[in-house]
C-alpha cells in the first residue's frame, strides 16, 4: 500500500455456512414434520464471551504500531504501509487468553436444532435455516442448509407433486367394470373402474395429489391409478367350468 493505506474499519463478514443431510420417510415429506437435526457448529465461546481473553482481563494496546494495526516504513519518497505482525492487524494484543478457547473467542461442539419440514418436500431440496450456522466475531452468523433425502414408499410412487400407483383388478373386474377401495396419500379412496378397462389404463383422481410448496390456495397435485390385470394361474373347478363357458361364446379374432 501507498500513501499510508486505507482507514477503514473491520471488515464485516458472514459466518461459514453449514450443510448436512437428513433423511425422512415418504409421508414425512408429505404431511410435514418437525425433526431434530444433529451437527458440529462453531459458537462463541461462552467463557470469554468472544473477547478472546481470560475472564477478568482484556487486550491491551500493541506497543508495536501503537494500536494502529499497521507499522509504516519510508524509503526515500515512498511510504509502505504493512499489517503489524505482532497484532496481526487488531491493534491490540492479549497477554491472558481465555483458557477455554485458548485465545480464539469460539469453541466447535456438537449442537441440534429442531428444524420444521414443510409439507410437500422433495427429494434434493435444500432447506435454508438462517443464522444457525457457524459463528463470525467480524458479522452475523452464518446459515445451516439442509439437504432433504426421502427414503422410497413400496406402494406410492412420486412424480413432482403427483402420485403414481399400480392397482390389480381382475378379468371380471376389467370386462364387467366394478368399485374397489384404494389407498390414496389422504386415506381410502372408493374409485370406479369402468367396463371394458384394458390392463395398463389409467384413471385420474384430482387433487389427491401432494400440497405444492409456497402455495398460496393449498394447491394440490393429482394421484394417477394404473390398472394391471391378474390372469389367475390356478383355477378351481367353478372357475374352470365359468371360463369355458365363456370360451364357448367369446370372440376369438386371432384364433385360426
Amino acid at each position: 500500500m501507498f500513501g499510508g493505506g486505507s482507514g477503514r474499519g473491520k471488515e464485516t463478514r458472514k459466518g461459514k455456512d453449514i450443510l448436512t443431510n437428513l433423511e425422512i420417510t415418504f409421508m414425512e415429506a408429505i404431511e410435514g414434520c418437525q425433526k431434530s437435526v444433529a451437527f458440529d457448529r462453531t459458537s462463541v465461546c461462552g467463557t470469554c464471551n468472544g473477547t478472546k481473553a481470560k475472564p477478568g482481563t482484556g487486550q491491551t494496546k500493541c506497543a508495536t504500531c501503537g494500536g494502529s494495526g499497521k507499522v509504516v516504513y519510508r524509503q526515500g519518497f515512498m511510504t509502505i504501509a504493512m499489517q503489524c505482525n505482532t497484532c496481526g492487524g487488531q491493534g491490540s494484543v492479549i497477554k491472558n487468553p481465555c483458557t477455554a478457547c485458548y485465545g480464539k473467542g469460539s469453541t466447535t461442539s456438537k449442537v441440534t436444532e429442531q428444524v420444521n419440514i414443510p409439507k410437500g418436500v422433495d427429494e434434493g431440496v435444500k432447506l435454508r435455516v438462517a443464522k444457525k450456522g457457524h459463528y463470525s466475531s467480524n458479522g452475523q452468523n452464518g446459515d445451516l442448509f439442509i439437504n432433504v433425502k426421502i427414503r422410497p414408499h413400496p406402494y406410492f410412487k412420486r412424480v413432482d407433486y403427483d402420485i403414481h400407483t399400480i392397482n390389480k383388478i381382475t378379468v371380471s373386474q376389467a370386462a364387467l367394470g366394478a368399485k374397489i377401495k384404494i389407498k390414496t396419500i389422504q386415506g381410502d379412496a372408493l374409485i370406479t373402474v369402468d367396463s371394458g378397462t384394458q390392463d395398463g389404463d389409467v384413471k385420474k383422481l384430482n387433487n389427491y395429489g401432494i400440497s405444492k410448496l409456497n402455495s398460496t390456495s393449498n394447491q394440490k397435485g393429482h394421484h394417477y391409478v394404473k390398472f394391471k390385470i391378474v390372469i389367475p394361474n390356478k383355477l378351481s373347478s367353478q372357475e374352470r367350468e365359468l371360463y369355458e363357458k365363456l370360451s364357448a361364446v367369446e370372440e376369438k379374432p386371432n384364433e385360426m
